[in-house]
């Protein structure tokens, strides 16, 4: 839909990733910070450490599709 209507929360541990609620008479993405989790897409326990540091993220517009690289921590 554009820029600000996903959100991707990165840590060692997690990958969450939402659909931010819009603000009252605002734009996807206008707020501060991550939104409510509770309107959750996707959250995934990550099997080992990544690096968040390093961690690259892109959508494909045309295939829909998130592509998201993040290193492991060694």
């Amino acid at each position: 839909e554009g820029e600000g209507s996903l959100w991707l929360g990165l840590s060692q541990e997690r990958l969450l990733l939402l659909r931010p609620p819009l603000p009252p008479g605002g734009t996807a993405g206008a707020g501060a910070g991550p939104p409510a989790r509770q309107g959750a897409l996707l959250e995934l326990g990550l099997p080992l450490a990544g690096d968040p540091a390093w961690c690259r993220a892109r959508f494909h517009r045309r295939s829909k599709v998130l592509t998201v690289r993040m290193p492991l921590r060694v």
